[in-house]
Formats: C-alpha cells, structure tokens, sequence
C-alpha cells in the first residue's frame, strides 16, 4: 500500500519467545533481546539506541530478495538483490542461538523464505 510508510522488517532474537508471549507482540520492535532492520528505514538494536538508515523498506518491489547478516565482524548486514544497502555495527550475539524475526509491516503483504541461500561472496 502506497500510503505506508514503513515495511518490511528482519531481524534475529537471542530469546525464542514463547506463543504467547509472541500473540502480544504488536510489531517486531517488541521482541526482547532483538536486532531488526526496516520499519521506515531504521535499525532496531538490543540496548542501543534506534539509528536511521538510508534504506527504505516501503520502496521494495515484487521479486526482491532481501537478506540479513550477522557478520562475524559485529555488524548486522541488510542485503538487497545482492548488494549491501545497510551495515549496523550492534555486536549480535553470533556465538548463541538466533531466531529470525520477520515483521509484514506497511505495505509488505507477503514473503517468500529462500532455503539455503547464501550471503554474496564478499558482502
């Protein structure tokens, strides 16, 4: 829908929310011990403050593949058809279990899982 302003969101969780605890989660910003990226072009990070980003999620199109990183190197790498559009040093976690938090926000109506995909070569 063209008169949102934000989108999709992806993100990874350090904690597995239970379903019920998940039934009262509005959107993915409430999801404890969370890294996120999207909303209306903003990185959610565990124990920092928001940042703005350049990135705007409500300008995908049909066909996209957008992915998300975790890098050892500490940063948080959203990847879109292919190419790094935002990198968030936020020190996730890598060495623990991770869940993936995806959030249909605004105008995202629906997602596609792509089983065994793999980052760019050097992103």
């Amino acid at each position: 829908d063209e008169g949102h302003d934000d989108g999709l969101v992806l993100g990874y969780t350090s904690m597995l929310p239970s379903t019920e605890q998940a039934a009262n989660f509005d959107s993915a910003y409430d999801v404890p011990f969370s890294w996120t990226i999207g909303y209306d072009g903003l990185a959610h990070m565990h124990g920092r403050e928001d940042i703005g980003l350049k990135y705007r999620p409500k300008m995908l199109k049909v066909g996209d593949y957008v992915g998300l990183l975790a890098a050892p190197s500490g940063f948080l790498q959203l990847i879109l058809n292919g190419n790094v559009v935002a990198n968030v040093q936020c020190e996730v976690p890598i060495e623990r279990d991770l869940y993936a938090v995806v959030d249909l926000l605004g105008n995202t109506s629906a997602v596609a899982i792509v089983p065994q995909a793999r980052p760019p070569a050097d992103p």
